[in-house]
């Protein structure tokens, strides 16, 4: 594949997904308050789009659609030439240099930043005796596979939270089994749980990797705070599986109660690990706001069959974004063609290659003939030309 197939695939890429994002932030509210739509529907056409952005490249039986459109970003891009000193380059170099040096900068701070705040997270275990514990335990006996979740304690963390992609952990506020009844207890780690199940802090982390390497496109920052919202919307719904209207509001009342202890403390990590972990609640009102109405109202009780159809369409304009693809189109300079009688134009529907012996010519339609070369043959009986041997 050349430079120019791999610089139109990138760009189209994320041209495709930006659309589709925008469409798709746009509609998500209003299709899930019609009932078309459910959180789980929500979360994997979000993973789509994840899918999209890291696999650029264009399938073998994609379309190609040209237009000049495209062909002053072509010229620039590659049949312009800018002196840098001694250096003679294309504007497709400079930019992938440019490019490259910012995404590989952002991708090793966002792995070192996730190791250093991991590291700090667990540096304070729960003792084995605390309550979180015993929580903990009869959460896992309610699921049909229990995971293997460590707890840990931070002082001045906001809300709780949840971390680890292999070594899966739940981090608390300092004497959060103090400051917590046993019921509000049990909602927190379960809907922290809940997350951990999910493999959401996986996701949260591609999607993060997703917006270092497409850190120029604002559509990727949309994508990636409404796929953290959907996860939260997701993960409520999960918790609240089963409950009461009266259990229901204490649900709420719990993350009302973690909202007022995260603005009475200092909150000062909470900030750093909102890249790597997911915490029960978010400083953003919006945000709130929609999750305890998806709670209260009972908004994404979905049917199967609507999050199919849903699913399928979103899945089918996936699968349609790799079959098309655009090009650039540039006329052929007729005026520097002079016409001479000892050029011909071939075409193997009307001419005929033939073989006398070593001796190989074709002969054209007109009644010339050409001499040929080995290669020439080779090429010819590939493309099906007629062959005739003496």
């Amino acid at each position: 594949m050349s430079n120019l197939e791999l610089f139109c695939d990138f760009w189209f890429c994320a041209l495709y997904t930006s659309i589709f994002i925008i469409l798709f932030y746009y509609l998500r509210k209003k299709l899930m308050k019609l009932r078309l739509l459910s959180t789980r529907a929500i979360c994997f056409i979000y993973f789509l789009c994840l899918i999209r952005l890291l696999l650029p490249l264009e399938s073998p039986w994609a379309i190609c659609i040209s237009s000049r459109f495209f062909n002053p970003i072509i010229d620039i891009m590659f049949f312009r030439d800018f002196f840098l000193g001694k250096h003679n380059l294309h504007g497709y170099q400079i930019l992938s240099a440019l490019y490259i040096a910012i995404s590989f900068f952002l991708l090793t701070k966002l792995i070192f930043t996730y190791i250093r705040v991991s590291s700090f997270a667990r540096k304070k275990p729960l003792e084995p005796s605390d309550k979180a514990y015993r929580v903990l335990s009869q959460i896992q006996a309610e699921n049909s596979t229990a995971l293997k979740i460590d707890l840990y304690e931070l002082d001045h963390l906001g809300s709780p939270l949840s971390m680890g992609i292999l070594k899966k952990s739940i981090v608390l506020p300092t004497n959060c089994s103090d400051n917590y009844s046993d019921i509000q207890l049990y909602y927190i780690l379960r809907h922290e749980y809940n997350h951990l199940k999910s493999h959401d802090c996986f996701t949260k982390i591609l999607a993060n990797v997703v917006t270092c390497l497409f850190f120029w496109n604002p559509c990727v920052y949309i994508f990636r705070k409404d796929m953290e919202q959907s996860m939260e919307l997701r993960c409520d719904q999960m918790t609240i599986g089963g409950m009461s209207d009266r259990e229901r509001i204490q649900y709420m009342e719990t993350m009302l109660m973690v909202i007022k202890n995260q603005s009475t403390s200092k909150a000062g990590h909470s900030s750093a690990s909102g890249l790597y972990a997911l915490t029960l609640v978010s400083n953003c009102p919006v945000d709130l706001k929609e999750r305890f109405l998806a709670i209260s109202k009972k908004h994404y009780n979905q049917s199967l069959y609507k999050d199919l159809s849903m699913v399928t369409v979103a899945a089918m304009i996936f699968i349609a974004s790799y079959t098309v693809f655009f090009s650039s189109h540039y006329e052929p300079p007729m005026d520097d063609i002079s016409p001479d009688s000892s050029y011909h134009e071939i075409d193997p529907a009307t001419d005929t290659l033939v073989i006398d012996g070593s001796y190989c010519y074709i002969l054209c339609s007109d009644g010339a003939t050409l001499d040929v070369s080995e290669n020439i043959i080779q090429v010819w009986k590939k493309d099906g030309g007629r062959v005739i041997r003496k």
